[in-house]
């Protein structure tokens, strides 16, 4: 599933994040956003759902928090880490990944109530985590950190990204559910 500061279920209902700890949420194609408490006080960066009901949201001083019912409500987990986390990923409705400051990369297999920080082979800040399939994964950040894994998070290879500050990962492959469109 893929994360980022805006996340629709479908054409009518999506979630924002990035305006302080607040989440935004439509059901209006996003004509019109109203504010869902998330159960933290800290910034929030990236949201991410899984299958139906569930989502979850990274952000500042490694806040993490969980929604079980379509982002009504949302309560805090704990990702063990004090570094700011600026994105989630999600591979299942049980395997997800986050990518924060410093290199850290999290992941879970339980649906979030357990984190395991992974050697990520950097320490300079991730934004963005991405997994195309279950084992293929990539994660991007400052002074061109470009970390790829092909094992499900075990190991971490950097690729060159030069120089560049990379903010964003996404990838064309096919994810369930969703029709992608090469652009031209």
């Amino acid at each position: 599933m893929v994360s980022g500061l805006i996340y629709f279920l479908n054409a009518d209902t999506g979630y924002l994040v990035g305006t302080g700890e607040n989440i935004y949420k439509t059901v209006v194609g996003g004509r019109l956003w109203s504010i869902v408490q998330s159960g933290t006080d800290k910034w929030l960066n990236s949201i991410c759902f899984t299958y139906g009901n569930t989502g979850y949201a990274v952000g500042d001083s490694g806040s993490l928090v969980k929604s079980v019912n379509g982002g009504k409500s949302w309560s805090e987990l704990s990702s063990g880490v004090a570094a700011n986390l600026n994105s989630v990923c999600f591979t299942s409705g049980e395997v997800g990944y986050v990518a924060g400051d410093w290199g850290i990369i999290l992941k879970t297999a339980d649906a979030g109530q357990s984190w395991t920080v992974l050697q990520s082979g950097t320490d300079f800040s991730l934004r963005s985590v991405f997994f195309p399939d279950e084992v293929a994964g990539y994660a991007v950040g400052r002074a061109g950190a470009i970390q790829n894994t092909i094992d499900a998070g075990a190991t971490w290879t950097p690729l060159d990204g030069k120089e560049n500050w990379l903010n964003s990962v996404f990838s064309w492959m096919a994810i369930p559910g969703i029709q992608s469109v090469m652009p031209e």
